[in-house]
């Protein structure tokens, strides 16, 4: 079960929380329009994994700066018990948001637990996908392949088996 699109608020969370009745996983969007509702609709959701893609200028107005935005998103990732992971770009450090789950970033710079390469040319494009691991709450490894490829990651699929034992 999916929320449907916009049903990210104080309605449409609980909404389809209700609407997943017997659902084996559910997909919720959380998002807000001021200081307060992520905390409120994390507890109703108690995510086991949470995915935070940005931080930008779009919810200003609501919030007043790009901290106090990262702070109320946060809220969502924090909701996450030490069972779970969430996954961070790498334009954000988990290590100043107080988890208590695993955690890796994914981007597009080196230092990114999963980084994500595009190349487009006139003969189409390529996605070039590799990791080093997940990072507990403290930012230690938590598993990695031993085989790297050409820049020294270590390949996506030594990864997967690790996050479907979480």
């Amino acid at each position: 079960v999916a929320s449907q699109k916009s049903f990210n608020n104080e309605l449409g969370v609980p909404l389809t929380l209700l609407n997943s009745e017997g659902a084996d996983y559910v997909v919720v969007e959380v998002g807000a329009n001021e200081i307060g509702e992520i905390e409120y609709l994390s507890k109703l959701a108690q995510p086991d994994v949470a995915i935070l893609t940005s931080v930008a200028f779009a919810h200003l107005e609501g919030f007043g700066t790009i901290e106090t935005i990262l702070q109320e998103k946060a809220m969502l990732l924090r909701a996450v018990d030490e069972y779970g992971f969430v996954v961070i770009h790498d334009s954000i450090d988990p290590k100043h948001l107080g988890l208590q789950s695993k955690w890796l970033t994914v981007g597009s710079f080196q230092e990114a637990d999963i980084t994500v390469q595009v190349d487009v040319d006139k003969d189409g494009f390529s996605v070039v996908i590799a990791s080093e691991g997940l990072k507990n709450s403290s930012g230690e490894l938590y598993s990695a392949s031993k085989e790297k490829d050409s820049f020294g990651h270590t390949q996506l699929g030594g990864l997967a088996p690790k996050l479907a034992e979480l």
